[in-house]
């Protein structure tokens, strides 16, 4: 598209266009600004060594104590007590579900799993590959019974904007109980103490993807005769005996940890990440059914917030399509989402201020599609049908158009919407 016409499209919409983009994609998320550009001097010259942080060997005592001061910082952050022990694994935390099953499990194993979305129903059918897996739908079902060797479930449900914000009341005591935190951990407070496996990929509060941090009770790292892969051996990655590390991503982390820490550690983040959700919920409640969530209050996820535009799978593509135009990246909805709507994800690095721009958005967009739908009340007295790119959209009739001409077209929809 010509720089020109880019120019004359964001003049329209000057008040809500953002100096940088903001990434509200539930992963990988947005990243400060300060560590990136810590990360970026490092792979170029780290500490003044003259050499990448990507070519430092995971031999060396440099990265030694890089890792321990990783786990250390970790430590500190999350408040893990002593109980347990952490380290990182390469993977993201689907490669969990396979662990899970080597360390803890054999062939005739069977396992408690509860679906509360698409996560865990994705960890009950990596399972129930390798062992017997009995899915349950509701906490209140979980049974403590010797015969599983673990229960599974995910506190935030990432594609289903779902949470347990309080953790389980279920605390078995006859097996092991297995907490999947990926899109949570760092975000809030959590009793670590309550569960003996808790793991969590690095690309939504922690860090960037190609590691996970697992979190266990010390017990769990006796040696065992199982015969485990290297790959999957947690006891081997916890001695630092396992495949070659994701140096970087281990790196990166260390970086946004002490830069959390600095910014007020995890009671700073659990209370600004509720204050956030907060607005947002707010907004989407009082919106009168334009913007419409329908998870239960009491399970509505801080982390991940869902919704579709007046319940309208064209409209909710349209409101992410101006999004993407407007500096607001990330916005679609899971491929797996049946209702096609919209979600935005508040991570620890998006801000109050970038919520409050995206609900001024919301404001704008929902005022304009309002505004369109009167006027076609009035013999489409405002808006002529042939230059509005929704009216256009709604009827399916712009195959025949060029992307500079749509583009055009949403600049005249934006003008009309400032003029509101």
């Amino acid at each position: 598209m010509h720089p020109r016409r880019l120019c004359s499209l964001y003049r329209c919409f000057s008040t809500t266009k953002t100096r940088t983009k903001i990434n509200f994609n539930a992963g990988p998320s947005q990243l400060s600004k300060n560590v990136l550009a810590q990360a970026s001097q490092a792979i170029l010259d780290y500490n003044n060594s003259g050499s990448s942080i990507c070519e430092l060997s995971h031999f060396n005592s440099e990265w030694k104590t890089l890792y321990n001061d990783t786990v250390k910082n970790t430590i500190n952050f999350l408040n893990i007590p002593k109980s347990h022990k952490c380290f990182y694994m390469n993977g993201g935390g689907t490669h969990q579900f396979t662990t899970l099953f080597y360390n803890l499990c054999n062939k005739d194993s069977e396992v408690q799993v509860l679906v509360s979305g698409y996560w865990s129903q994705k960890a009950a059918d990596e399972l129930s590959k390798l062992c017997k897996v009995k899915i349950v739908n509701h906490a209140s079902e979980l049974k403590d019974d010797k015969k599983y060797s673990f229960t599974f479930y995910c506190e935030n449900e990432t594609v289903n904007g779902i949470e347990y914000k309080n953790g389980l009341s279920f605390k078995p005591k006859n097996h092991i109980l297995v907490c999947d935190s990926c899109s949570i951990l760092g975000g809030k407070h959590m009793d670590i103490g309550n569960y003996d496996v808790l793991f969590s990929s690095l690309s939504k509060n922690l860090g960037v993807s190609g590691s996970t941090l697992v979190i266990l009770k010390k017990e769990l790292l006796k040696d065992t005769s199982n015969k485990i892969p290297d790959v999957m051996n947690w006891r081997e990655y916890y001695k630092l005996n396992g495949p070659t590390p994701s140096v970087f991503s281990i790196f990166f982390t260390l970086k946004n940890l002490k830069h959390m820490i600095k910014t007020g550690g995890l009671d700073y983040y659990d209370r600004i990440n509720t204050i956030k959700s907060d607005l947002l919920y707010k907004y989407i409640d009082n919106s009168d059914g334009f913007y419409i969530n329908t998870i239960d209050k009491k399970y509505r996820s801080r982390t991940n917030i869902v919704f579709t535009v007046k319940d309208s799978h064209e409209l909710s593509k349209y409101f992410s399509d101006s999004c993407d135009l407007f500096g607001f990246i990330g916005t679609r909805h899971h491929f797996s989402d049946k209702s096609k709507g919209c979600r935005l994800s508040l991570y620890n690095s998006i801000s109050i201020q970038d919520v409050e721009d995206i609900i001024d958005f919301m404001e704008k967009f929902k005022r304009f599609v309002l505004y369109k739908d009167l006027t076609t009340h009035y013999s489409n007295r405002f808006i002529k049908k042939t230059d509005s790119i929704l009216v256009r959209k709604a009827e399916d009739n712009i195959s025949e158009l060029s992307s500079d001409e749509q583009i055009d077209m949403l600049a005249n929809d934006i003008g009309r919407l400032n003029k509101l």
